[in-house]
C-alpha cells in the first residue's frame, strides 16, 4: 500500500460502490426473489337438476292437513286437485309459483335438466342469463311436459351418478334432486353417490315431493325369457317382484302366451308371496309350449285392494 501511494477519491468511491453492490447481490440471493403474475379467469358453472320420473311420481297424494295443498300450490303454481300427481308438482316447482327454480338458478349458472330413475334422459341445457337479462313474457325456458313417467323402478343413486358422469368437463356447482325418495336399489346407493359428491365438494339439494306416508303398490321387475324355445320343452320365466304395503300376502299371478291375433294360446297360474316392503324378490315359473309360432309372453299380477297402480303389474316379452 505504501508503495502505491494513497488512493484517489474517485477510486475509493468506485471500490465502495462495488462492495455495496456485491453485498446487495448477496442479500437478494438470500431472499430468493420471484416474479409472480396473477390472472383471473371466470368459468361458467353448471347446476344439475335431476327429476325422478319413476311410476311412483304418478301417485295422486292426499293430505290430512288442509293447510298443505294451498302451500304446495303457492310454491309450485300447481292447483292441487284429485288428479294432481307428484310429477305435476315437480314440473311446477321447476317453472312456476314462488319457486320458479330454473329461472332463479339461471341468474347465476348454466342449468342442465335430466329425468332419471331407470336410466337418465336429457331434457334441457339452458345457459346462464347475462347480467340484466330477464325472460320475455312469452318465453318458455323449456318444455316441462317432456318429463314423463318412464321408470318401472327407481334407481336414484344410479341416476345421480350417471348425471354427474355425463357432466364431465363442466364445473359443477351443485345438484338439485326432485324425488319422492323411493329407491328400488341399483348399482350404487344414493349414500355412496353422495360421498362422491362430497369428495368433490359439490352440494346436493333435495326437494322432497309427495306425502311421506308410504303408498301401497306391487310391481313386476326385469322379466327374462329365452327368445327362441322348442315345442314341448320346459321353459323357465324369471322375474322379480317388489312391493310396499303387502308384506306376507299371497297374490295370484298368471302367465299368458298371446297369439299374434291377440288371443290367449296358454295360461299358467302362479301364486307368489310378497316379501318385505321394498324388498326385490326373484321368482321363476315354467311352462311347456304346445304349438310352434310367434307369441307374446305376458306375466301379470292381479290388482290388489288399495293398490295405487295397475300398469306396473304386468310385463311382456316376445318369444
Amino acid at each position: 500500500r505504501g508503495d502505491q501511494g494513497r488512493l484517489g477519491g474517485t477510486t475509493r468511491f468506485m471500490l465502495g460502490s462495488l462492495r455495496f453492490l456485491a453485498l446487495l447481490l448477496v442479500v437478494l440471493i438470500l431472499f430468493r426473489p420471484t416474479l409472480t403474475k396473477e390472472r383471473v379467469q371466470t368459468e361458467s358453472s353448471t347446476v344439475l337438476i335431476v327429476v325422478d320420473d319413476s311410476f311412483s311420481m304418478g301417485i295422486q297424494d292426499r293430505w290430512s292437513d288442509p293447510a298443505i295443498p294451498p302451500a304446495i300450490t303457492s310454491v309450485s303454481g300447481v292447483p292441487i286437485v284429485e288428479q294432481t300427481t307428484r310429477l305435476d308438482i315437480a314440473r311446477g316447482v321447476l317453472t312456476g309459483g314462488t319457486s320458479d327454480l330454473v329461472e332463479r338458478l339461471r341468474q347465476n349458472a348454466d342449468v342442465r335438466i335430466v329425468a332419471g330413475s331407470d336410466g337418465v334422459r336429457g331434457i334441457a341445457d339452458l345457459p346462464k342469463r347475462q347480467d340484466g337479462e330477464s325472460p320475455t313474457t312469452d318465453e318458455v325456458s323449456f318444455d316441462a311436459s317432456k318429463i314423463e313417467l318412464r321408470g318401472r323402478v327407481s334407481r336414484i343413486g344410479d341416476a345421480m351418478g350417471d348425471t354427474l358422469d355425463d357432466a364431465r368437463g363442466k364445473t359443477v356447482a351443485a345438484m338439485v334432486l326432485l324425488s319422492d325418495g323411493r329407491d328400488s336399489g341399483g348399482a350404487v346407493s344414493p349414500e355412496e353417490v353422495a360421498r362422491r359428491f362430497g369428495a368433490r365438494e359439490i352440494p346436493i339439494h333435495v326437494i322432497g315431493i309427495g306425502n311421506a306416508e308410504e303408498p301401497r303398490d306391487i310391481r313386476l321387475i326385469d322379466m327374462d325369457i329365452a327368445d327362441v324355445v322348442l315345442e314341448g320343452d320346459r321353459v323357465p320365466v324369471d322375474f322379480r317382484i317388489a312391493a310396499e304395503g303387502y308384506e306376507g300376502v299371497d297374490v295370484r299371478a298368471e302367465l299368458q302366451l298371446l297369439r299374434e291375433d291377440g288371443g290367449i294360446e296358454q295360461r299358467v297360474p302362479y301364486y307368489p308371496r310378497i316379501g318385505k316392503d321394498g324388498q326385490v324378490v326373484p321368482h321363476r315359473l315354467e311352462f311347456t309350449p304346445r304349438s310352434p309360432g310367434k307369441y307374446l309372453c305376458r306375466v301379470e299380477i292381479d290388482h290388489q285392494p288399495g293398490e295405487l297402480f295397475s300398469e306396473n303389474n304386468a310385463l311382456e316379452r316376445p318369444v
